[in-house]
């Protein structure tokens, strides 16, 4: 059996709704219980419900989606609004959302994550696609994701990003964790991590790089600033750098460096190219400065 309310919106006072079939509304959901649909749920207004919304197909929404519990979809969820849960979302299917979506727990996805706004994350972020996002991403957690990520903002994280795709940023990329990613790397501004970089391709920044762990990049690293890494750097093929190069520990390219600034290296430097530097060389041997 389906639901279709077309005049006005569907409102459970302090119940549940359970559909075997399709829900069709033309005005708003508003439930004091669960929401549970085998089929599909279509709404021209909002979603408000205070326990959990369980859908065995699609949800779409020309309004915003407030749940105090979970979402649980097998279809796709498409939202004109903004998405509010207090509990995770977890989707077999693609999350496109006009608006902003906020979690207070796990966002998993099967499909792509394409939001206009912004994601806070309270939890993890965990995606089989990609992620496209015209604002900010933050993430109290890890985000995991099997393809891309494209930001036109800024990415806060928490805890690690493993992203078998590649990264691209139009703004910051700050992790309180580690970076892996089996593609490239390219932000627009800085780069600040507290753990590790791993990276399969190269890394572009326009910004500066900071790490308090080590990079290692199979490819090349271009940054127009400046990279200041705690512990090594590791590259398979060039680095490019507009500005200085510290380094805590030592440094290893199979390439070529030419760096704009400065080179201060507490361990050993090793390239298999050519070094071009157009300020000052500072390695520190056994305890001693050694400049050329």
């Amino acid at each position: 059996m389906s639901v279709a309310v077309e005049d006005f919106g569907l409102k459970a006072g302090a119940g549940d709704i359970e559909v075997v079939g399709d829900v069709e509304v033309a005005g708003d959901i508003e439930v004091v219980g669960d929401i549970e649909v085998a089929g599909d749920i279509e709404v021209a207004g909002d979603i408000e419900v205070a326990g959990d919304i369980e859908v065995a197909g699609d949800i779409e929404v020309a309004g915003d989606i407030e749940v105090a519990g979970d979402i649980e979809v097998a279809g796709d969820i498409e939202v004109a609004g903004d998405i509010e849960v207090a509990g995770d979302i977890e989707v077999a299917g693609d999350i496109e959302v006009a608006g902003d979506i906020e979690v207070a727990g796990d966002i998993e996805a099967a499909g792509d994550i394409e939001v206009a706004g912004d994601i806070e994350v309270a939890g993890d972020i965990e995606v089989a696609g990609d992620i496209e996002v015209a604002g900010d991403i933050e993430v109290a957690g890890d985000i995991e994701v099997a393809g891309d990520i494209e930001v036109a903002g800024d990415i806060e994280v928490a805890g690690d990003i493993e992203v078998a795709g590649d990264i691209e940023v139009a703004g910051d990329i700050e992790a309180a964790g580690d970076i892996e990613v089996a593609g490239d790397i390219e932000a627009a501004g800085d780069i600040e991590v507290a753990g590790d970089i791993e990276v399969a391709g190269d890394i572009e920044v326009a910004g500066d790089i900071e790490v308090a762990g080590d990079i290692e990049v199979a490819g090349d690293i271009e940054v127009a600033g400046d990279i200041e890494v705690a512990g090594d750097i590791e590259v398979a093929g060039d680095i490019e750098v507009a500005g200085d190069i510290e380094v805590a520990g030592d440094i290893e390219v199979a390439g070529d460096i030419e760096v704009a600034g400065d080179i201060e290296v507490a361990g050993d430097i090793e390239v298999a190219g050519d070094i071009e530097v157009a300020g000052d060389i500072e390695v520190k041997i056994m305890g001693k400065c050694i400049y050329w």
